[in-house]
């Protein structure tokens, strides 16, 4: 088996987090059963190193939106619609999300018992997506934030996310989190997420982020900017408690 991609997660050992690599091959599903078939075979053996079947997995069916769902047992196998971030409290169901480039925050209070998996990008971030999901774990788990354990990205960095002016404008109270080089602007969505979590409560003792770009570790992960490949090709991450 292999271990968390953070440090923070291997002192609990009844965590499993994981993210597949490009030498995994294509996780993203389009829906369409006869052109899956194969993307369907790469999750399942990528699971299978983790002893976990398609069966024991939740799936977000991403929308770039901010809306939160609370998965039971009911869930397994299934993908649920216009969903970005995935919360349960049940042991032996997988959260999972594909990525290509936006930003994966992992969630695991040790206390009550309790996952969460974000996926958001620059439009997740301002619309909220990682307060609605905080606020859903203390409304409906009973979590105090405190005791959170966050890991985030892998993900894209400020040194390949230019933008424009429409997004730059969503962010404008993020000063320190926008970075100018010649006439074009970059955002760091990393450092975003991580001033709405601590804005939220976390410590930052809790927090783990990754260093890792998708868009420069070319072979290691599928980017979306980078690729520009159609269909998308993306990677499959999953958190859960055995």
């Amino acid at each position: 088996m292999r271990s968390s991609p953070f440090f923070i997660f291997n002192k609990y050992p009844s965590v499993i987090v994981a993210i597949s690599a490009k030498e995994d091959g294509p996780m993203k599903v389009r829906y369409e059963l006869k052109k899956d078939n194969k993307t369907l075979l790469n999750r399942n053996k990528f699971l299978k190193k983790y002893d976990i079947t398609n069966n024991m997995v939740v799936s977000a069916k991403l929308a770039q939106e901010n809306n939160v769902h609370l998965a039971t047992k009911i869930d397994s196998g299934r993908f649920i619609p216009n969903t970005d971030a995935l919360l349960t409290k049940e042991k032996g169901l997988y959260l999972s999300i594909t990525i290509a480039d936006c930003i994966l925050i992992f969630l695991y209070d040790p206390k009550s018992e309790v996952t969460g998996l974000i996926h958001t990008g620059w439009r997740g971030l301002s619309k909220k997506i990682i307060p609605n999901a905080i606020r859903a774990l203390i409304k409906n788990c009973k979590v105090q934030p405190e005791n959170l354990i966050v890991g985030i990205g892998p993900g894209i960095d400020t040194c390949h996310f230019e933008v424009k002016d429409d997004v730059l404008n969503r962010f404008i109270l993020y000063k320190d989190e926008i970075i100018k080089r010649g006439e074009k602007y970059f955002l760091d969505l990393k450092k975003i997420a991580v001033k709405q979590l601590l804005n939220l409560g976390i410590k930052k003792e809790n927090i783990e982020v990754s260093p890792l770009c998708t868009y420069c570790e070319g072979d290691k992960y599928f980017s979306y900017r980078r690729d520009k490949s159609l269909p998308l090709k993306a990677m499959i991450a999953f958190i859960g408690m055995i």
